[in-house]
């Protein structure tokens, strides 16, 4: 597994919502019980990424093979415990028909 990290002063979400993380490019809202303006999580199971932000910060995994993948979203997914969202939420994205985009500085 490899992870980058970065800082994005003075921004939000919903860039990666509508411009970085998009449906288009393959990317999914992970959807939490935490999302805010200023935290999301998205992943791509065609290349096995994570991408989050958190109130600027910014952090990017790429899984070598479909069981890490698999273990780092059981992981993500349960913590912390008891934040699973229920069978059939729409996140704000999914109710728009927004999708996701690949964040440009972080390049295979």
């Amino acid at each position: 597994m490899k992870t980058n990290t970065g800082f994005q002063a003075m921004g939000d979400r919903y860039k990666f919502d509508f411009k970085l993380c998009t449906a288009a490019k393959g990317w999914a809202q992970l959807d939490t019980r935490q999302d805010a303006w200023y935290f999301g999580n998205w992943i791509n199971p065609l290349t096995r990424e994570f991408f989050s932000y958190c109130e600027g910060d910014l952090t990017h995994t790429e899984c070598a093979d479909d069981a890490e993948f698999t273990a780092h979203l059981r992981e993500t997914l349960d913590w912390p415990p008891g934040t699973r969202l229920p069978a059939g939420h729409r996140s704000h994205g999914q109710q728009r028909n927004q999708g996701s985009i690949r964040a440009p500085w972080f390049r295979k």
